[in-house]
């Protein structure tokens, strides 16, 4: 026999610290006094929950993902009774079923207590990043009754780019590959004869912006070299991109 509290009165019934173990189908009833003494029964089922201690915990989420990275995480329940039903987010929107994995409920024999844990799998794309930014969240409910969520920030980590312009996990082959068949196509890339080396070595004396722009020049005569067959540079060429540079950063200034 449970023992009521004072709260309790005609129509209500207010039970405290009781167990999970009552957990069932409760009934009540309505009698009538004489002569007609109706009985009316009604029954309902009531559920005795103990609610988790903590939030949901995340795991095996890193800080920074790139496109086309692989997420794989947890969302872990504390123990209570029944399990908190979990539930994974990517930026507020709900993860669709083919994101997830459920696993078998885990029991905690000792308190008779519950804990589930739901798994988090899928490629980031660019449509995962708002602002270079992603957001995953994982809430855990009971009936209505418990409400708790906990969140990851992730940021996209994007290439490095060098001062040369180049990401060092940019593709080094050039674009242009010699044939195996073909004995007299000499590739000719930036500074690969004497001349190009001279006009280099000039360049590198003159301010960063112009080197670079004379490197860029070097780099595309080299191209043009290679596809049309010649195997030289004329080494006038660099002087008049010396004078051509100067006579740009005069009219800069």
């Amino acid at each position: 026999m449970l023992n009521t509290t004072t709260q309790s009165n005609a129509s209500h019934v207010l039970l405290r610290n009781v167990p999970t173990s009552i957990s069932g189908k409760f009934a009540c009833e309505v009698s009538a006094d004489a002569p007609t003494f109706d009985t009316s029964i009604v029954t309902a089922d009531m559920e005795v929950v103990e609610l988790p201690t903590q939030r949901p915990i995340i795991t095996g989420i890193h800080s920074r993902y790139r496109l086309g990275d692989i997420i794989n995480g947890n969302c872990s329940s504390d123990y209570s009774k029944p399990a908190a039903n979990l539930t994974w987010w990517i930026n507020d929107i709900q993860v669709p079923p083919n994101y997830l994995r459920t696993y078998d409920i885990q029991k905690h024999l000792a308190e008779h207590l519950e804990s589930a844990v739901l798994e988090l799998n899928f490629v980031v794309t660019t449509h995962h990043f708002i602002k270079g930014r992603l957001k995953l969240k994982c809430s855990a409910r009971i009936h209505n009754i418990y409400a708790q969520e906990s969140e990851k920030l992730i940021e996209e980590d994007r290439p490095r780019i060098l001062a040369s312009g180049r990401s060092p996990d940019m593709n080094m082959y050039p674009f242009d590959q010699p044939g195996d068949a073909d004995e007299h196509n000499d590739l000719q890339l930036p500074y690969k004869n004497a001349a190009s080396r001279r006009c280099a070595l000039d360049l590198q004396q003159q301010p960063t912006g112009f080197l670079l722009m004379g490197l860029l020049h070097l780099a595309w005569t080299a191209v043009q070299l290679s596809r049309t067959g010649r195997r030289s540079q004329d080494p006038s060429s660099c002087s008049s991109l010396q004078s051509q540079l100067m006579t740009l950063g005069k009219e800069l200034r």
